[in-house]
């Protein structure tokens, strides 16, 4: 990596490649990025391939799949199942070469090296596959630079062609070398680096803020601890004067952290002004079955909302039930919960251009007959 002296030239590219399917790929890259000398312009180059996402969302969807896909990633099965992976891996890097070449084309400069950094094994693999090609057709120096986000020796992480790997602990960047040499894999430089953390949570609190903090965790000290939900709370307050807004959870789970906003004030206050304030809230909900969720990211909790006194809960299954109970969400002159499950983003139908709006509480028929099951 020595030929890299500033990344802050304008000769070099540096690019961060990251796989919006994990938070940890998100968290590190995050941190990385945030860390980065001032007068550097990184590239943040997201994956696109949607065979990764779905093999992710594949293995946490259900506890024996996850639990499959644990088994073939540890003893005698990776020894099998590793090799098939990252063959799969470096056969399939057509969309990232037409990403990586479209950023290099529409370059303001023009670049001789190019810096990759890859927080996810997949990307790594893929970018390492691309280096030679890079280097013969863009006459580039390509270095890549793998930052592993788990403290976990999974073979899959040893990158051949990699010029540096950043590991968490002598215990995986050991295993991750003996596993190299075993496997006769091309020799990299595996190195010890510590997560990187955000730079922001370096700042320095003043003295008072400091024993205020310590105090908090002390049982004895009574110290009071202030909690504050600012978003769904002023999504309530908008309401209340009169505007719809539309308050958006991306993971349902953590509408727990927001329930004294929706179920004791959003849903409230139509009631206790005895009908002569409205709350024209919609509650955007995402349920996130799959792609690498943990089990505090996943859940479908609209039957519990469904018993929340003044709520009214509404789940599309079709793209014209998506549009058509949105706009009557927001419509409505008081809190609607919208909920969607990620997994009918795929779906296609017949989506009119115009407005229009399907009715909340009222039935339809999909399918006509006289028995219960046809």
């Amino acid at each position: 990596m020595g030929e890299i002296s500033k990344i802050t030239d304008k000769e070099t590219l540096l690019i961060f490649t990251y796989s919006p399917a994990g938070l940890g790929h998100l968290r590190v890259t995050e941190a990385l990025f945030n860390g980065i000398p001032k007068n550097t312009y990184p590239i943040l180059l997201g994956s696109q391939d949607k065979r990764i996402t779905y093999i992710h969302r594949v293995m946490s969807v259900h506890d024996i799949t996850r639990r499959l896909f644990e088994w073939l990633q540890i003893g005698r099965a990776e020894e099998i199942t590793t090799p098939m992976y990252r063959f799969y891996l470096r056969t399939h890097t057509g969309m990232l070469t037409r990403q990586i070449n479209t950023i290099i084309d529409q370059s303001f400069t023009n670049p001789q090296t190019i810096l990759i950094v890859a927080t996810h094994f997949g990307l790594a693999h893929q970018a390492a596959q691309l280096k030679e090609q890079l280097k013969k057709n863009r006459r580039l120096n390509v270095k890549i630079m793998v930052q592993v986000t788990d403290d976990s020796p999974q073979h899959i992480w040893y990158v051949p062609g990699a010029d540096l790997t950043l590991v968490p602990s002598n215990r995986t960047r050991d295993q991750l070398i003996a596993y190299g040499k075993s496997a006769n894999l091309a020799e990299t430089n595996i190195q010890i680096n510590p997560y990187p953390l955000s730079p922001h949570l370096n700042g320095v609190l003043p003295l008072n803020d400091q024993l205020s903090r310590f105090n908090q965790l002390d049982a004895k000290a009574n110290a009071p601890i202030h909690l504050v939900f600012p978003i769904s709370g002023a999504a309530v307050g908008a309401a209340l004067a009169g505007m719809r807004p539309i308050l958006m959870h991306p993971r349902m789970d953590f509408m727990y952290y927001a329930m004294d906003q929706i179920a004791n004030q959003a849903a409230n206050w139509y009631y206790m002004s005895g009908g002569q304030v409205n709350v024209p809230l919609t509650i955007w909900a995402i349920i996130n079955r799959g792609g690498e969720q943990a089990a505090q990211h996943s859940q479908a909790l609209q039957a519990m909302f469904m018993h929340i006194p003044g709520l009214k809960v509404v789940m599309p299954s079709t793209p014209y039930d998506a549009k058509g109970l949105l706009v009557a969400s927001v419509k409505d002159d008081n809190p609607v919960v919208y909920i969607d499950d990620r997994w009918l983003y795929n779906h296609v139908g017949e989506v009119p251009e115009e407005l229009y709006s399907v009715p909340i509480g009222k039935g339809i028929v999909r399918r006509k007959g006289k028995d219960v099951i046809n």
